[in-house]
């Protein structure tokens, strides 16, 4: 369910509060995934229920350039997680407690035309277990986030965006590093209506990061990929 209340008072002014619910039933391995000697199944495996509150204040600061700013509060009951069993040594899922989540985001947007775009966003959170009040395991704080595109020559685009994220907690209380990725594309605008060409080069820095393992891994992060390079050929009918 989701209701919403839009409020403009000025013309290039727009307020809007969200508030929705939702739920989510256990999927085929959390209800029945078992191994010998490693995860055993858990029978009273239950839903997830989730409950979320938006404000957000939207502003035109010009005829190309958009602005906003918003805060959020999340709620989840019973999540779904992996959980240690000392009694039997084994693995299982179960509703953990509850969660609760709020923050804020900013961000910024401007359309000089169709190709040429500019973005940048900035977010904080705090994701916590209400009842151990300890931050969530693999929750980043502080997210940043830009990007532009702009056209080199006839029919193409050149595009590159940063994203940079704080550390995370592992679920075995260490933290990964923060880090800073850098992504750079060129694509063809479509050819002849049916074709569109894309050459993508991720991680343009080779920067070494990690993200957080599970409870099912022996390390506590995971190394993720380095440099990579990406071709796409589109085609449409």
């Amino acid at each position: 369910h989701r209701a919403s209340v839009i409020y403009n008072p000025y013309f290039t002014t727009t307020l809007k509060l969200i508030h929705g619910t939702a739920f989510r039933v256990p999927n085929v391995d959390e209800a029945n995934y078992e191994e010998e000697d490693y995860w055993k199944k858990n029978d009273d495996i239950k839903k997830e229920e989730i409950s979320t509150t938006e404000l957000i204040l939207e502003q035109r600061l010009s005829k190309h350039l958009m602005s906003s700013i918003s805060g959020y509060m999340y709620t989840m009951n019973d999540m779904i997680d992996t959980v240690y069993d000392s009694a039997d040594d084994l693995y299982f899922y179960d509703n953990i407690s509850k969660i609760t989540a709020h923050g804020v985001e900013m961000g910024i947007d401007a359309r000089l035309d169709q190709s040429t775009h500019f973005y940048a966003n900035y977010s904080y959170q705090e994701a916590t277990d209400a009842d151990a009040e300890t931050r969530l395991t693999n929750s980043p704080a502080n997210l940043v986030k830009c990007g532009i595109a702009v056209p080199l020559v006839q029919h193409i685009v050149a595009a590159g965006d940063v994203r940079y994220e704080s550390e995370r907690k592992t679920v075995y209380g260490t933290r990964t590093d923060a880090y800073i990725l850098t992504n750079l594309k060129l694509s063809t605008k479509t050819i002849r209506d049916h074709v569109k060409l894309s050459f993508m080069v991720r991680n343009v820095f080779d920067v070494a990061y990690d993200n957080p393992g599970g409870f099912e891994h022996l390390q506590d992060c995971i190394r993720q990929d380095g440099r990579n390079y990406i071709f796409k050929v589109h085609l449409y009918y």
